[in-house]
């Protein structure tokens, strides 16, 4: 069977599941290889304590990043120790590791000077008040425990009672986390819309500037 036949019998029973934002992926995806480059992702907000309750998980424990946790989790994310280290160093940025049984289980990065989008080719400056978390992660092994829903719930909580507002930027595929995030307490505030053209035309639209939104 050609490529070609299997791609189009996986669209025709994605339609008859009606996952929608499963067939957009599968089109970008596509689009892609042609060098058509489409990035779609969606802003949320959160600055209010009127949460889900907290679960109760015995043994969940969060601390903060130190210098010589670099290299672990560099290991543990895939991603070049440079790149953390220009966070920490160069950005001002924080990591907060979360603990389940005393096994590292995950971690989430918070932003408080600049929220950068590399993969929409977007930068603003946050502003006193507003903290950006992203590149969030939990163990494949540990995911759907609620572990990370509770870090937020706790984050969020702390971070309101200092007038605290906290962003995210979600892939519109990524239905699972913006599920969650809605389900937690946070509010959609815009999307922003990235196309790359072969590399020579780039067009952008949505979701503009955190100064506009709460002039």
């Amino acid at each position: 069977m050609s490529n070609l036949s299997r791609r189009m019998r996986t669209c025709l029973a994605l339609v008859r599941r009606r996952s929608y934002l499963d067939i957009l992926e599968a089109i970008i995806a596509s689009l892609k290889r042609i060098g058509i480059f489409i990035q779609i992702s969606e802003f949320f907000t959160c600055d209010h304590d009127r949460l889900s309750p907290d679960i109760r998980i015995s043994g969940f424990i969060v601390r903060d990043l130190h210098p010589d946790d670099i290299e672990t989790i560099a290991a543990f994310s895939g991603k070049r120790s440079e790149v953390l280290r220009e966070r920490v160093e160069k950005f001002k940025e924080e990591c907060q590791l979360i603990y389940f049984q005393d096994k590292l289980a995950g971690y989430c990065w918070l932003a408080f000077e600049t929220m950068r989008v590399p993969e929409l080719e977007y930068e603003e400056k946050l502003g006193d008040n507003n903290v950006y978390l992203y590149d969030s992660l939990i163990r494949d092994d540990l995911r759907n425990r609620g572990l990370l829903g509770l870090y937020l719930i706790k984050t969020i909580r702390n971070g309101v009672a200092q007038h605290k507002r906290f962003l995210i930027s979600i892939d519109i595929s990524n239905y699972k986390s913006r599920q969650a995030c809605t389900k937690i307490g946070f509010t959609k505030i815009g999307t922003l819309i990235l196309i790359k053209l072969w590399s020579l035309v780039r067009l952008k639209s949505g979701y503009r500037s955190l100064k506009e939104k709460y002039r």
